[in-house]
């Protein structure tokens, strides 16, 4: 069990920076937890004082009831911390690297156990080849198997998926349901949410550096359905109030504009063909119209506005 309780940091500076503030969530062992947020949410902050890089203001990392941060060299063989750009000597082949970083962590590692992580990452034909050669998803793939030479039990994954391409989504995908059955419990922070929502089991949202709600993809999915699932949503460059009124009165539908997006509550399509001839006869660009279904970007973002004041 990973707790984190209370964590708080702000950057100090000409002009000090609150990255974050009371950060609370928990993971249970074998559980994949989703961490979504804005750039500049707090995301990484997080990661980093999980895996001991830097230390918070205040709060705790408890793993398995232990203070991981006070004690962190009695916890770090646990953690495996795998950042958005990780850092390689191009110059290397890939089996030398891990061979290097085995002896630099103090650890001597078998070579075959170092060969079973490159083939368990796929990477077993490549092992003998210079890591300038690699492609971006190869990069990522041996920043997976340097965290599993040292057989972690807790991965925390910052962006791991950015700019992978759909082969490499399915391999990470199924590498980290791999690791979840083994009884791992990972950290996953992504931008591509229909990625996190897909391997998660619960999801913590965080934004201006606070989290504010942790859920089962479930019990998302059941609130997006309260929330959004009734909804039409037009995506329009602008909306005045006296428009938005004009909607109301003249097809009788329950219509809110949220300076983005213009939603439209219980409409049939005929309904929403109409107001779509309304807006382009009022000169209005119409990028997008879509019936709401499940999707944890839109869910996400729709919390996001309710946070900062703006109301759909």
């Amino acid at each position: 069990m990973i707790q984190v309780i209370g964590l708080s940091k702000t950057f100090d500076g000409r002009r000090p920076v609150r990255a974050l503030k009371n950060v609370n969530f928990e993971i249970g062992k074998g559980e994949v937890l989703g961490f979504v947020g804005l750039n500049g949410a707090g995301k990484t902050t997080t990661i980093r004082i999980m895996a001991g890089v830097i230390r918070p203001d205040s709060g705790q990392v408890l793993i398995d009831g232990k203070d991981a941060i006070a004690n962190h060299d009695s916890v770090a063989e646990m953690i495996a911390w795998v950042p958005e750009n990780p850092i390689f000597d191009p110059t290397m082949k890939g089996r030398d690297f891990l061979i290097y970083i085995s002896r630099f962590n103090n650890r001597n590692i078998s070579r075959d156990k170092i060969d079973e992580a490159l083939a368990r990452v796929g990477l077993a034909e490549k092992a003998n080849e210079k890591i300038k050669g690699y492609s971006l998803g190869m990069k990522r793939r041996l920043a997976l198997a340097q965290a599993f030479i040292f057989e972690p039990e807790i991965m925390l994954m910052d962006e791991a998926m950015n700019g992978l391409d759909p082969e490499g989504m399915n391999f990470f995908r199924e590498t980290m349901k791999e690791f979840k059955k083994s009884g791992g419990s990972v950290l996953l922070s992504s931008h591509i949410l229909t990625e996190i929502s897909g391997i998660s089991d619960r999801i913590t949202f965080i934004h201006r550096g606070e989290t504010f709600q942790t859920s089962t993809v479930e019990e998302l999915e059941d609130e997006f359905r309260k929330k959004l699932g009734n909804y039409t949503y037009f995506e329009v460059d602008s909306l005045d109030d006296n428009e938005l009124e004009e909607i109301r009165r003249n097809f009788g539908v329950n219509a809110k504009f949220d300076g983005k997006l213009l939603w439209i509550k219980d409409a049939s399509d005929e309904e929403i063909g109409n107001i779509n001839i309304y807006l382009v006869k009022k000169n209005h660009r119409v990028m997008q119209i879509k019936r709401a279904e499940f999707n944890l970007e839109t869910l996400f973002l729709q919390k996001v506005r309710e946070l900062e004041g703006v109301k759909r």
